[in-house]
């Protein structure tokens, strides 16, 4: 959207964090982001998720977000990491295109859901 903010991936990894608190409604944690640019033939492909705290300075952060406590990510290579423990998951972010919408779900539960233009 017009209000929307871009984060640019400049080689290998990297997190980024919003400015802001995750909006909960009746289904839990959402947020969405939207694709603007892909890396062909890349192995890995994005990484979606959320944290229960940040780092409190960039000093404390991780090189990557299986170093962050209390999380849930997806995506990676066909994995997802839930608080400390690794997960094959059969979505490959890696097929992600430009323009594609990429919606983020933790239910109350604490499961957490992905879904592309969906």
């Amino acid at each position: 959207s017009n209000g929307g903010k871009l984060a640019q991936c400049r080689g290998t990894g990297g997190l980024v964090f919003g400015d802001g608190v995750v909006p909960i409604f009746a289904e839990g944690a959402y947020f969405e982001v939207q694709v603007e640019d892909v890396h062909v033939n890349s192995f890995d492909g994005l990484a979606i998720g959320v944290a229960e705290h940040r780092p409190a300075s960039r000093d404390d952060m991780p090189a990557s977000a299986d170093g962050l406590p209390d999380s849930w990510s997806v995506g990676f290579d066909g994995s997802a990491y839930v608080n400390g423990e690794w997960i094959t998951i059969d979505w490959l972010p890696r097929n992600l295109g430009v323009h594609d919408k990429v919606s983020f779900l933790v239910d109350l539960q604490g499961k957490a859901e992905v879904w592309v233009n969906g």
